[in-house]
């Protein structure tokens, strides 16, 4: 039986919004089956133009705030709802304006502990990651390295499992980042972190905040 794929959007109303949304529609669940999709809008309605953008869709659109705090509640909330439905699969964060390659789904099947892997636009020299050597996590090429675990939210994936016993708030960061305090709860080693996908990182699937017109560079 096919892993199914769980996605974690956290989104807010704002001009070119929509066409984002579209573009995940088109580019990666029109191609990929065995999946989820848990978007989450940073207000207190749903916005008309999303919802029946995802009409159809296998879908869970939830709404929350507004809060306008880094998607952290919205976030929380999504996680919760994998917790409590007891979703089973592989948990995902995927930003509402990044460029994801149907490849890397095929990748996010094979998790089953944490695992980590590259993010373009982002980092000192455009890919950010982990620079693996033997199989093993050496050093990370990132632009925020103060952090134990310096990974984008599109850059990391662990398997649903690890929330069914987990009390609220599951994600309670404020502000900017929490990818590196949520993955420190579970892992306190680097050699803890899977960084075997897409033949050990040398390969990038991923985009963070992507322009609409951005060229087809991988997949």
């Amino acid at each position: 039986m096919t892993r199914a794929i769980i996605f974690v959007t956290c989104t807010y109303k704002r001009p070119g919004r929509i066409a984002f949304m579209r573009r995940h529609v088109d580019r990666l669940f029109a191609k990929i089956r065995d999946r989820v999709w848990i978007v989450i809008e940073d207000g207190d309605e749903q916005d008309a133009d999303l919802a029946r953008l995802l009409r159809g869709l296998n879908v869970i659109y939830r709404c929350i705030g507004p809060t306008r705090d880094k998607g952290n509640v919205q976030r929380n909330l999504a996680l919760e709802i994998i917790r409590d439905m007891r979703l089973d699969g592989i948990v995902y964060n995927l930003d509402d304006d990044n460029l994801v390659y149907d490849l890397l789904c095929a990748e996010l099947r094979k998790v089953t502990s944490f695992a980590v892997f590259p993010v373009g636009n982002l980092g000192p020299d455009g890919i950010e990651r982990p620079v693996v050597e033997d199989g093993k996590i050496r050093f990370w090429r990132a632009g925020w390295t103060a952090r134990p675990f310096p990974v984008d939210m599109g850059g990391f994936v662990f398997p649903s499992h690890i929330l069914f016993d987990l009390p609220s708030p599951i994600w309670p960061h404020t502000g900017v980042g929490g990818e590196s305090e949520f993955i420190g709860r579970f892992v306190t080693l680097h050699d803890e972190l899977d960084a075997s996908l897409r033949h050990f990182n040398k390969m990038c699937l991923v985009c963070h905040n992507e322009p609409l017109d951005s060229p087809v560079l991988v997949g």
